[in-house]
């Protein structure tokens, strides 16, 4: 039986119950079952509780397979349920953590001390109402005549949510949606607030008791007297100082002199030492008396607040200051790779340029004396693009004040510097025309002078009179250039003067005279030879051009001087007037007797 039992445990083994008590009644009989005429009423009976117990048999299957049914059905409920619970929980999660980076959490500070932050609102209540909530509950605890007794705060379970309770005083419920943004269970982060709570309201009631008053009340009359004292000792400290360190310095002051220039005399450096001690003496007070004053402050718990703020206010630039180095340290390392590299090149360019400017190193088409202007050139592109790799890394430069800035220097330099780029642009052209280089002798306009200087604005001359004019490169550009230099180093400058003579000469003669008095005239090259040319045969007289060749462009007006005096005294020794034939003159000839009058 107890093995018949075993296996009605599932629907398969209620029906081989079943089958085998069928079998039972009709393959045994049943025990003490005889044959004779008794037997008829037995078999009778015993067939009548087999046919009972099969029915109940029956009705113990149909209700245990409806038991299972039901069984499997709830089951399943069971099962939907939880992975609906999972799957709103997987989803809460997902909003929780899609808000943690904007939320910001409501601080619950109710002794000007934050214990903890709300995040999630409870109906109409958001995390801010609640922090407030609570709050203004535990001032009311501290407020109460009787005081706050520690184990009076316990936790409640109600209605799926952990509340904590003072008394008979709700303080703040903790819900499921508190539990996961702090990623922790309901009942663990309930009892920390507890905790929290509890030590926070002892240590205010601790630090607020009438004796602690007391203490602190002595602590700063001692502190205060500490702080007499030592301002007097060290006001003391200080005279003794300055007089030793003036003592000092005037046995070895002797007047700060650059060359013949005295920047400061001894009584100045014996000022200046003074002023500096003084101005020390005060530096080294206040940051004492800023050291102290926190710590006065820090003394009661009211004041606590503001010793940290006069903290904050040299702490807080400092760490600023610190982090932001040290953010700034990989950005610092990428403006100086970028220095090293565009000095390196800088370098390289200077080296290429001095090269060819030594005729070292022979570029076709590039003249030597382009090298410089070219480098100055590649220079200022170099160090612009370097800028400008740069200036994202400097410290502010995404800042809107630093752009504003930026853009307002810019239009400064575009609409004040129009003329001045002009000129540089002109300069550019001049150079690589090579009109004329630094040390030739020109004429630019009117002005005739030596280059001495080509810049990128302007270009300088020096007169023969020893006067400097400034010539902007625009000028310059505009108008036409005459270089006299250009040809001296090879065929050299031609110096050219003319006179007037009359047909009666002999123009051998006065072609002889002409080149003569030309060869004997300093700085006149000897080849090529000088030559005379006829430019003109008027009415009254012949016109001779005396051309001759110089390699000192620059001293040509001497030249000029010269060649006109031997000119005066070649045609005076042969006797010949340099006058136009339209009126003769007699002149008393002492040396030359017999000398006749011409005719007019």
């Amino acid at each position: 039986m107890y093995t018949l039992l075993f296996y009605s445990s599932s629907r398969k083994g209620l029906f081989l119950f079943g089958l085998w008590a069928a079998l039972q009644l009709m393959l045994f009989p049943a025990h003490g079952q005889t044959t004779g005429p008794d037997s008829a009423k037995t078999d009778s009976v015993v067939q009548m509780d087999s046919l009972q117990q099969a029915r109940l048999i029956q009705e113990l299957m149909a209700n245990r397979t409806a038991d299972l049914l039901r069984e499997a059905q709830l089951q399943a409920q069971l099962m939907a349920l939880e992975e609906e619970k999972q799957a709103r929980a997987q989803q809460m999660l997902r909003e929780m953590d899609s808000l943690r980076g904007v939320t910001e959490g409501a601080a619950v500070a109710p002794f000007e001390d934050t214990l903890f932050f709300l995040y999630a609102p409870v109906g109409a209540f958001t995390a801010q109402d609640r922090a407030e909530h609570v709050r203004d509950q535990l001032n009311e605890i501290v407020e109460t005549e009787t005081g706050f007794v520690p184990d009076s705060l316990r936790i409640i379970i109600s209605e799926g949510n952990y509340d904590l309770v003072y008394l008979d005083q709700m303080i703040l419920s903790i819900t499921p949606f508190d539990a996961a943004w702090a990623e922790n269970t309901q009942k663990a982060l309930a009892q920390g607030y507890l905790e929290q709570i509890q030590l926070s309201v002892v240590d205010y009631e601790d630090a607020y008791g009438t004796l602690q008053i007391l203490k602190r009340v002595g602590i700063v009359a001692l502190l205060l007297i500490l702080i007499g004292l030592g301002y007097k000792y060290l006001n003391k400290l200080f005279q003794w100082g300055d007089d030793r360190i003036l003592n000092w310095s005037r046995r070895r002051m002797k007047g700060l002199k650059l060359r013949n220039y005295e920047f400061l005399s001894v009584e100045q450096q014996e000022q200046v030492v003074h002023w500096v001690l003084i101005v020390v003496k005060w530096i080294i007070i206040a940051v004492l008396l800023y050291l102290v004053l926190p710590v006065l402050f820090s003394i009661f718990p009211a004041t606590k607040g503001l010793a940290q703020t006069l903290f904050s206010y040299v702490l807080d630039p400092l760490k600023s200051f610190a982090w932001g180095f040290i953010n700034y340290i990989p950005s610092l390392i990428t403006i100086v790779v970028i220095l090293v590299i565009t000095y390196y090149f800088d370098r390289f360019l200077r080296f290429l340029a001095q090269e060819v400017e030594q005729n070292k190193l022979h570029i076709p088409g590039f003249y030597s004396d382009w090298s410089m202007p070219t480098y100055n050139l590649l220079k200022i592109i170099t160090y612009t693009f370097a800028f400008v790799m740069i200036f994202p890394n400097l410290p502010g430069s995404d800042s809107n004040i630093f752009r504003g800035v930026s853009v307002f220097f810019g239009l400064l330099i575009s609409l004040g510097s129009s003329g001045a780029i002009s000129n540089i642009i002109a300069g550019l052209v001049i150079t690589y025309m090579r009109a004329f280089k630094v040390g030739d002798f020109v004429k630019i306009g009117e002005t005739e002078g030596v280059v001495i200087e080509k810049s990128m604005l302007v270009t300088r001359l020096r007169t023969i009179k020893n006067e400097d004019v400034t010539i902007p490169n625009v000028s310059i550009l505009n108008g036409a250039t005459i270089n006299y230099s250009s040809q001296t180093d090879e065929k050299g400058l031609i110096l050219n003067t003319e006179i007037t003579l009359g047909y009666e000469h002999r123009w051998e003669q006065v072609h002889e005279l002409l080149i003569g008095a030309a060869k004997k005239t300093e700085n006149v090259k000897a080849e090529p030879a000088p030559y005379v040319l006829q430019t003109a045969l008027d009415d009254q007289f012949v016109r001779y051009e005396i051309n001759a060749f110089t390699d000192i462009a620059e001293i040509a007006d001497r030249t000029y001087s010269s060649l006109h005096a031997n000119i005066q005294s070649a045609f005076r020794e042969a006797k010949i007037d340099l006058l136009a034939p339209q009126y003769e003159v007699e002149h008393p000839w002492p040396d030359t007797p017999g000398r006749k009058k011409p005719t007019e």
